[in-house]
């Protein structure tokens, strides 16, 4: 188990010139940039987390989850990186971490959850990169609209997948002659505020 973590962030402040300001933004420090590790569910011994905020001149605004998209992700994919090196079942691993003041909303039983969430996320059955194809992206779009999400929280999905493959030939050589392959995206109907915002600019 770790007993230390010390967890660096660079990012501009997405509240800084916003009315969130001054509720948000204390000491410099930009709660969304340093939220899903500063506020972190494990019980780790000793903990820096450090943000550096520069200033450039291209303006950013958030989306929804702000910090937990990419600091939470570092530090899942670290605890991944550990579990992995110990030897250890993620899951069982992440359990022994966390605060034991907390109220588990069930039972902490890696089992049962391998057990329950399995089916879902795929784990013990990953697909390798360079076996995602089309095909494979459209059966996964077709789970998500039997899953009840609707075509705009689809597309941002696929968006993600779109970025995370593309990526995936720059960082890994083997993957060099492998070209990522096309994300379908769904037709998105026009909400009813932006058919007001089209008829209002159009003068109708």
């Amino acid at each position: 188990m770790p007993a230390t973590w010390q967890h660096t962030i660079v990012g501009q402040s997405i509240l800084k010139g916003t009315a969130f300001e001054k509720m948000m933004v204390k000491n410099g420090i930009d709660a969304t940039a340093i939220e899903g590790v500063a506020d972190t569910p494990y019980k780790l011994p000793a903990m820096q987390v450090n943000v550096h905020h520069p200033e450039v001149n291209v303006p950013v605004l958030w989306w929804r989850s702000v910090g937990h998209t990419h600091t939470a992700f570092v530090m899942e994919t670290l605890i991944d990186q550990l579990a992995s090196a110990a030897k250890m079942d993620p899951i069982a691993y992440r359990l022994a971490l966390l605060d034991p003041k907390l109220k588990l909303r069930e039972k902490a039983d890696p089992e049962n959850i391998h057990r329950k969430y399995e089916p879902i996320s795929g784990y013990r059955s990953p697909v390798k990169v360079d076996e995602v194809d089309t095909p494979k992206i459209r059966l996964y779009v077709e789970k998500r609209q039997r899953d009840g999400q609707s075509a705009s929280s689809i597309n941002r999905e696929l968006n993600i997948i779109g970025a995370t493959l593309h990526e995936a030939e720059e960082f890994f050589s083997e993957l060099k002659q492998w070209k990522s392959p096309k994300i379908p995206r769904l037709k998105v109907s026009k909400s009813r505020r932006e058919k007001i915002i089209i008829a209002s600019t159009r003068g109708e």
